[in-house]
């Protein structure tokens, strides 16, 4: 399984190309030795999407700094039924 291809290889090979990004996720292509594009499997870009998106939201970026910085305290599920 090749995972670097050339411009030309990517012009001559790209449904071989396609059907490997599905298994490794993105497979750079490369000109003169430096990458210049890839081609990213449907799942690899759906997952860079989503990122995207959780990011662009500010409230949830808070909570997210606030859960790293140890700032956060969970509780089961189980506990919710203790609140009676």
């Amino acid at each position: 399984m090749k995972t670097t291809y050339t411009i030309t290889q990517a012009q001559q090979q790209l449904p071989a190309m396609v059907k490997e990004s599905a298994s490794l996720g993105m497979i750079p292509i490369t000109r003169h030795h430096e990458t210049v594009a890839y081609v990213v499997s449907k799942e690899r870009m759906d997952s860079i999407v989503e990122t995207l998106e959780i990011l662009a939201q500010p409230e949830t970026m808070h909570h997210i700094r606030a859960y790293e910085r140890g700032e956060l305290n969970f509780h089961s599920v189980d506990a919710l039924n203790d609140d009676r």
